[in-house]
């Protein structure tokens, strides 16, 4: 988000149900780490040290939980949901305009993040800005999102990433509207 990062390891039941096992909201967003680091463009210092200090908060959570073994061991997967990881799917993908139900489920390699992360840290904003996947509206953000997303990457390095280009209000409005309980009605059937 803007202001925060949100964290959240879940288990899924087998039947379809989830159990949330923690959860950690980072108090830096997209918005907060760009304005903190001059606005659209970050030295190559200023990112490294931003991965490094976010690294640094997701280290307890790490600790209290043991995600790391368990990707490791194949037993637990990313799934990716927010403008950063949308984007960055959608450069790799060569979108030539950001196509929703294309980057929607689709899976991010985990060295693409990194090769996309740093391009995009590396860039000008314009040069950002001229990417159809990416435009005005996101191409000041983009750089402290990388940052963000490259720290979980480095933290809980699995292969692959699944991206959803939904977030938690449609979650919430599918739960609130019975859509959920739908959902699991026909992955039953």
């Amino acid at each position: 988000g803007g202001g925060s990062a949100e964290i959240v390891w879940l288990q899924l039941e087998p039947d379809r149900r989830y159990s949330i096992l923690g959860w950690i909201s980072l108090p830096v967003g997209v918005v907060t780490l760009t304005e903190r680091n001059g606005g659209h463009d970050f030295s190559r210092e200023a990112y490294q040290a931003t991965v490094a200090e976010i690294e640094d908060m997701l280290a307890p959570f790490e600790r209290d939980h043991d995600i790391r073994a368990h990707i490791e061991s194949g037993a637990a997967q990313m799934l990716g949901t927010a403008g950063t990881v949308t984007t960055i799917a959608g450069v790799t993908m060569g979108l030539k305009r950001y196509n929703r139900t294309l980057v929607d489920g689709s899976y991010l390699r985990l060295d693409a993040v990194h090769t996309v992360s740093g391009n995009l840290a590396a860039s000008t904003y314009e040069q950002r800005a001229a990417h159809p996947s990416i435009g005005h509206g996101r191409a000041d953000l983009v750089v402290a999102g990388c940052a963000i997303l490259e720290a979980v990457c480095r933290t809980w390095p699995a292969a692959r990433m699944r991206v959803a280009d939904r977030g938690v209000r449609e979650g919430i409005l599918l739960h609130l509207t019975g859509g959920y309980q739908r959902d699991r009605r026909d992955a039953a059937e």
